[in-house]
């Protein structure tokens, strides 16, 4: 699932993506690439991909996919 999601928006993804679909924070709401790793933003902070349940990881990639994202530099 990592490796799509990079394949979509590369290595090295400069600006976040926020999901136009969530509404809490405490769901995963946005995410950037970097150096090969994806990184989300949960609960005001940045977790490794890696470490979220398997069900949400494919939610996560379901998101991606949909495209109903934006680019929102604010994330950073």
């Amino acid at each position: 699932m990592k490796e799509q999601i990079i394949g979509i928006l590369g290595k090295n993804h400069k600006t976040p993506i926020e999901f136009n679909l969530v509404r809490n924070y405490d769901e995963v709401y946005g995410l950037y690439t970097y150096k090969g790793g994806v990184y989300v933003f949960k609960e005001s902070m940045d977790i490794d991909f890696d470490e979220l349940e398997s069900k949400e990881q494919k939610e996560v990639l379901g998101l991606v996919l949909s495209k109903k994202w934006k680019l929102n530099n604010a994330l950073q």
